[in-house]
């Protein structure tokens, strides 16, 4: 059985208190709130973006090299600031927002969100699997690495057999 009685459409913008705990690194948002009071709330300035993700992404071939797609969400602390003496409090902050919702991730990234950060990072936005793949297509398409900008992947470069 089954009730179906009673339904009601809700507003919550009126919940929109945000509350920040700088010691215990928390945040409490209410449902209403939007991100600007949580910009408000939080020093430095800065942006939470988070994309909902999953649904339709998530469906296509089981070997397209993006590992996240089934992932719900993608979460991006983006700090924003203009004195130059705030550059070191500021990374530390985007690095440690990062470091607190890690426990939830899946392991991957997605590639617009990283900058030069090493090839590791660039197999952690594809995968180490589809890496590899993607690698293979690469020696055979680009074996000088002609296209190396953005996000590279490296051409990989596999002995080939004597007398070939």
């Amino acid at each position: 059985m089954s009730l179906v009685d009673g339904g009601l459409v809700i507003d919550l913008r009126r919940m929109d208190g945000v509350t920040v705990d700088p010691g215990a690194r928390t945040a409490t948002v209410g449902g209403g709130a939007i991100m600007s009071g949580l910009d408000r709330a939080t020093q430095p300035p800065s942006q939470h973006v988070l994309f909902p993700q999953g649904a339709a992404v998530a469906e296509g071939p089981f070997d397209y090299p993006l590992p996240w797609r089934g992932a719900a969400w993608i979460v991006h602390p983006f700090g924003l600031w203009d004195d130059p003496a705030d550059d070191a409090r500021v990374r530390q902050w985007a690095h440690d927002t990062r470091a607190d919702v890690r426990p939830w991730s899946r392991g991957a990234v997605y590639l617009n969100f990283i900058g030069r950060e090493g090839r590791d990072r660039v197999i952690e936005g594809f995968g180490a699997e589809n890496y590899h793949r993607l690698a293979g297509v690469k020696a055979l398409y680009d074996p000088d690495n002609v296209f190396r900008l953005n996000h590279n992947i490296e051409p990989r470069i596999e002995p080939r057999p004597a007398g070939r």
